[in-house]
């Protein structure tokens, strides 16, 4: 199977990051998520995806979301408890915008930001 959508490119993208940044060989990250090499050369070159025990485990071993990996999110780390409810509320709303508003919204956070840290 080729890479056919933005998605499995990102997914393939995201994943050789990863991998790399953490600075594991397609072997060693293999062993850790129990498949074979094979496998995870795969995946980085788009030709399999993989299932969702391994999607799990490489989401687990990297501390992203499996929405990070998957190219659905750009948060790298998972929303906490306290307060999850209202930035995963605000960031599905951004997502939803036109690249305009969202370039507003943007520019509004950083506002925001600003102010608190003059405080």
């Amino acid at each position: 199977m080729s890479i056919e959508s933005s998605d499995d490119v990102i997914f393939a993208v995201r994943l050789k990051e990863l991998r790399e940044a953490k600075g594991l060989s397609q072997g060693d990250l293999a062993k850790l998520a129990k498949v074979q090499s094979a496998m995870i050369s795969h995946f980085e070159n788009g030709r399999r995806s993989p299932s969702i025990l391994v999607l799990r485990r490489l989401a687990d071993l990297f501390s992203v979301p499996i929405d990070f990996l998957l190219g659905r999110s750009d948060l790298r780390e998972g929303v906490s408890d306290q307060g999850s409810g209202a930035i995963a509320r605000i960031h599905r709303k951004v997502q939803g915008l036109s690249l305009e508003k969202q370039s507003i919204a943007e520019r509004l956070i950083d506002a925001l930001d600003d102010d608190e840290k003059d405080r």
